[in-house]
């Protein structure tokens, strides 16, 4: 039962930037291959410390684990729910042939 799932829908003027996913393993490489497939995603993310503090002072487990496993896949106006079909698509048999290897 996915009842407990919220779909947020934006308010009237709102604009989209990313949709995060979490890639514990091979993110690097599932990044090159939707990269290379000219997907338009990223994986930048830095832990808000790094603008306020010197580093080696800091413990963030929570910041570093989202910079390490993060891939941000782009939504605006351009993508259209084919764009989505065809990514959701793409990263699900990536991962596939991964853990079946």
């Amino acid at each position: 039962d996915i009842s407990c799932l919220k779909i947020l829908e934006p308010k009237n003027g709102s604009s989209f930037w990313r949709f995060n996913i979490f890639i514990d393993k091979y993110r690097d490489e599932l990044f090159s291959y939707l990269l290379n497939k000219k997907y338009k995603v990223s994986s930048w993310y830095h832990s808000i410390d790094l603008l306020f503090e010197q580093r080696e002072e800091l413990n963030t487990p929570i910041s570093d684990w989202v910079s390490k496993t993060i891939i941000n896949i782009w939504v605006n106006e351009e993508i259209d729910n084919q764009y989505l079909d065809n990514i959701s698509n793409d990263v699900i048999n990536f991962l596939k042939e991964k853990e079946c290897q």
